[in-house]
């Protein structure tokens, strides 16, 4: 509770209900709970801040995350390789997903557009 309400508080001037600060030191830092809380008020404050739309957002969410985090843990965590062709590879991969997701959008603009422009 302490990211969101902290990251809140910054970005939107919001108030805590409950504080914005309580720790309790039992013989260490609790890492994990610290990482999570922290990835949870960032994703949180990002996803306000765009302001977009739930069908925006969920695609978002499952189409451009998940790739991208695979490929970060691949690459620094696994020490996969990533060679100027992966790089490359990747590159076309995202191009062609913009391609495909953006043409639903054009073909709803041509149907909209007013018979006389025909």
């Amino acid at each position: 509770m302490l990211v969101p309400f902290s990251g809140g508080r910054q970005a939107f001037g919001s108030r805590s209900p409950a504080g914005t600060l309580r720790a309790v030191n039992v013989g260490g830092l609790p890492w994990v709970s610290l990482s999570l809380a922290v990835s949870f008020g960032l994703y949180g404050l990002c996803k306000k801040m765009l302001n977009l739309g739930a069908i925006t957002g969920l695609t978002l969410e499952t189409l451009l995350l998940p790739p991208i985090l695979a490929l970060l843990v691949g690459v620094s965590i696994y020490h996969e390789p990533f060679s100027a062709s992966h790089l490359l590879s990747f590159a076309f991969i995202w191009a062609a997903l913009v391609v495909f997701s953006l043409a639903p959008a054009g073909r709803r603009a041509q149907n909209e557009t007013p018979e006389a422009a025909k």
